[in-house]
């Protein structure tokens, strides 16, 4: 029995093409590795049926992208790094020791990692102790 061999989905296999491109011009600033992710995750949030709202103010802040659902609701922000971004630098600009998310943002992480793992079955028989 032999495993297939695992294939990219299309618009993956788009964004590792763009990016293979950009290396090969010795491109790596923020603006031109966000249009390459963008792309991947306008796509991906089409699947779930959100849009990629790229650029959209909401009050003092402007996100490079905000996913919306069918209801208009705030789904999930995206804020492009490139890679001489240090979120170290960041922390030390405002005194923390550490990140740290606040509610709503907690709560819905916790929400997301609690489905994941009521999805992931375990490969043995889990023992009642009660």
């Amino acid at each position: 029995m032999s495993a297939a061999p695992a294939v990219k989905p299309k618009n993956l296999t788009a964004y590792y093409a763009a990016l293979e491109a950009y290396e090969k011009q010795g491109v790596t600033h923020e603006g031109a590795l966000r249009s390459a992710f963008q792309n991947l995750l306008a796509e991906t949030g089409r699947r779930t049926g959100w849009t990629l709202i790229p650029e959209l103010v909401l009050g003092s802040i402007r996100p490079d992208g905000t996913f919306r659902d069918e209801y208009f609701l705030n789904r999930g922000y995206w804020e492009a790094k490139d890679t001489n971004d240090f979120l170290e630098s960041l922390l030390k600009q405002r005194g923390q020791p550490r990140l740290r998310l606040l509610p709503p943002y907690r709560e819905h992480l916790s929400q997301a990692f609690a489905r994941f793992f009521m999805r992931v079955g375990l490969p043995v028989q889990v023992a009642q102790a009660w």
